[in-house]
């Protein structure tokens, strides 16, 4: 068993860096292999345009999808581990919800006299604002509650709360700034910079290592909280860390590329599938390179081999993802 996994993982690495010279060379502008391995490994100099290309556009949005498909498949599988809920993803606390209404408010601010610039700084910092701003109201809340189903409840209803203000905010704002809010809920990683890499890459990995931290409790929340508490296990103290985690690993990758669908929630029933293993020792590891092949496919499907025009991310996942994922299940309960 143990050789079959490890071979798996071979597998899945060699994917891995397979999809990544793939995603490299799409684009308006294709480039071959040998132009990627020259401008990647060796002194040879390409042409401006294709260095230019490589360094400035691509190199940057293949990272982002790395990055986030890792912090999303991880962050679904901390929300269904804790919540005991196989139907749960990383935003069913409202984080999305918070960082759709921090981006709104940033954007669709100006017109109702709030905010006057719509530089990509201040809609990261403002999606980042919100969604920390409604998991620390969900996290004072909680204390209150010992069940983890009223917290899962009080995370609802605070997205029903803040989806409402948003609309509320389209429905009075300029028709242009609805269209840009309209494109950053439809996902992207193609906006992002070394600089915002640099953000994105420290919150994703602070995040990992939290959620690797609690590998264990996680292993033990499929009993009930009574037993949990039985083992040694602080479940307040843990929920403040997973929460912690979770923001860090969906506020950052919604705040900079928007809200992803399909990948929160279904990766970890992929790598329960594919590995055949509920130890969060190893579902961790499995996530991330599951999330990061699913999220490169993801963007070369999106950047739209067939056309110039590329296709928006969301539209790529949810598409393809939920067929997957029915397909999946229903073949597990036939087992």
């Amino acid at each position: 068993m143990k050789n079959k996994r490890l071979i798996i993982y071979i597998l899945l690495i060699l994917l891995s860096a397979i999809l990544v010279g793939i995603d490299l060379g799409m684009g308006s502008i294709a480039l071959n292999v040998d132009d990627i391995l020259r401008g990647l490994f060796t002194d040879d100099q390409l042409s401006t345009q294709q260095q230019t290309l490589l360094s400035t556009f691509r190199i940057p949005r293949v990272l982002t999808a790395c990055l986030v498909g890792a912090a999303l498949g991880v962050g679904g599988l901390l929300m269904q581990s804790f919540f005991r809920n196989p139907l749960a993803g990383p935003y069913v606390l409202g984080i999305g919800s918070g960082a759709s209404l921090g981006v709104s408010l940033f954007i669709m601010g100006g017109s109702l006299g709030l905010f006057l610039s719509t530089s990509n700084l201040g809609i990261v910092s403002f999606g980042f604002l919100g969604a920390f701003s409604v998991l620390l109201c969900i996290g004072l809340l909680s204390f209150r509650f010992r069940s983890n189903v009223s917290v899962l409840i009080i995370g609802l209803m605070f997205s029903y709360f803040t989806s409402s203000i948003v609309s509320l905010m389209q429905y009075w704002s300029h028709p242009e700034l609805v269209k840009q809010f309209a494109v950053w809920g439809m996902g992207t990683y193609t906006d992002i910079e070394y600089e915002d890499l640099w953000i994105l890459g420290s919150c994703v990995s602070v995040g990992l290592v939290l959620a690797w931290s609690q590998s264990l409790i996680l292993n033990a929340f499929y009993l009930s909280n009574f037993e949990v508490e039985a083992l040694g296990f602080s479940i307040k103290k843990s929920r403040w860390i997973i929460f912690t985690s979770v923001a860090l690993l969906v506020a950052s990758s919604t705040a900079f590329c928007g809200p992803i669908a399909f990948l929160g929630m279904a990766i970890p029933h992929f790598a329960r599938l594919a590995f055949r293993n509920s130890d969060h020792r190893f579902l961790i590891p499995q996530c991330i390179l599951l999330g990061l092949i699913f999220s490169l496919c993801f963007d070369i499907l999106s950047q739209n081999p067939w056309s110039r025009s590329p296709i928006p991310l969301n539209t790529i996942s949810s598409f393809l993802g939920a067929p997957v994922v029915v397909y999946l299940l229903w073949k597990r309960k036939s087992l």
